[in-house]
């Protein structure tokens, strides 16, 4: 008997949404499914590098050709990809989704709404959101690979992790830019002598081809990998220094590993950095709000005009001295932090999210097919 398929897309904005569905194609491959992948930019380069799918499809929504994958598959499986899943929708196929910024959206889109399974991962204020919802989505716990982490050995190092750092309407310029803050001011820093000016650099490979042209003779070494052999990265580090996206965060929080932030690079990471600081989860952490007066982004803010004003604000500010010399000083007292107790607070975090939501998911799924 032939294996159940089910199609599967990542919104290809920055690592996160593509890596939960790794996670999630994984479980579900364990319970007997097979696994399709549709889709591009950045979310189909972390795809193409996975074994979890038994085909990865380079694909945009609106081809001829995805309207024929969609038919020829069970049901579409979107992490926080509305596209799509809008084409599923006007053409009667089942589809499901998973979003982790159910807490930060200004409105939740009618067609994520409109999913047979509508999963929210879990963070503060996403219950604080559900009454305003209907039909009321599903909270599920982290969406990451259970994971347990061995004693760093003794050359264990300092990881900073960019993640993907692509967005479909982002600018590879500006996103260059912000590396370039991040990395020169980490060979500035007193964090980085403390590892003897070594570390590891993990990204999108646009970002990592440019790096290491530009920082290609330090004592940094870049690499661009898969999701599995990302989180190896990370499990065996010392230290990270990543950027404030959830995905990552959770997986960290989740090895223990003392992570420690960059400043944000999108509007959600704006405000989970600001979660996290108020938590007393990102100590030593630079953000961009830290130099301004008067901070004009706020919560909830509508998607089209919060982008635009947030790279406005980070293109303003990496090009500025105090800026610059604000983070070297967060790079600084970082290296002075108590790392074991902030890894425990960190994974404490974590554990009071609840159950592994990736389970919850694959068997949820699984059951309403069988």
């Amino acid at each position: 008997m032939p294996r159940p398929v089910i199609a599967c897309c990542a919104y290809p904005f920055g690592y996160g949404p593509a890596s939960q569905l790794i996670v999630l194609a994984r479980a579900l491959r364990d319970r007997g499914w097979e696994l399709v992948f549709l889709g591009t930019g950045i979310a189909y380069e972390l795809a193409a590098r996975s074994d979890v799918f038994a085909q990865v499809i380079e694909a945009e929504p609106a081809e001829p050709e995805t309207r024929g994958w969609l038919d020829a598959a069970t049901a579409l499986l979107s992490v926080m990809d509305r596209d799509f899943a809008t084409i599923a929708c006007e053409s009667g196929r089942p589809y499901f989704v998973v979003d982790s910024l159910l807490w930060m959206r200004d409105r939740v889109p009618d067609v994520l709404l409109s999913a047979r399974r509508y999963w929210v991962q879990d963070f503060p204020g996403v219950r604080a959101r559900l009454a305003e919802i209907q039909p009321t989505p599903t909270v599920v716990g982290p969406i990451v690979p259970t994971m347990s982490r061995a004693k760093p050995g003794p050359n264990a190092g300092l990881v900073l992790n960019l993640g993907g750092m692509e967005s479909p309407n982002g600018d590879a310029e500006d996103a260059m830019t912000y590396a370039d803050f991040v990395v020169d001011g980490l060979l500035r820093s007193e964090l980085l002598a403390r590892f003897c000016g070594r570390g590891t650099v993990l990204g999108g490979r646009g970002i990592i081809d440019h790096l290491t042209r530009r920082h290609g003779r330090t004592g940094l070494q870049f690499a661009s990998l898969s999701h599995d052999e990302g989180l190896g990265r990370l499990a065996g580090a010392a230290m990270v220094l990543t950027a404030p996206g959830l995905t990552a965060t959770l997986e960290c929080f989740q090895l223990a590993v003392p992570t420690f932030f960059l400043p944000p690079q999108y509007y959600s990471q704006w405000w989970s950095l600001h979660v996290l600081r108020r938590s007393g989860l990102a100590p030593a952490s630079f953000h961009w709000q830290d130099r301004l007066a008067e901070s004009p982004i706020i919560e909830r803010m509508p998607e089209a005009t919060r982008g635009p004003l947030l790279r406005g604000i980070i293109d303003r500010l990496v090009a500025d001295e105090t800026a610059q010399a604000a983070y070297v000083d967060c790079l600084g007292a970082a290296a002075a932090t108590d790392r074991p107790a902030l890894a425990a607070r960190q994974r404490a975090f974590f554990d009071s999210l609840g159950p592994n939501g990736v389970e919850t998911i694959a068997r949820e799924l699984t059951e309403l097919y069988g």
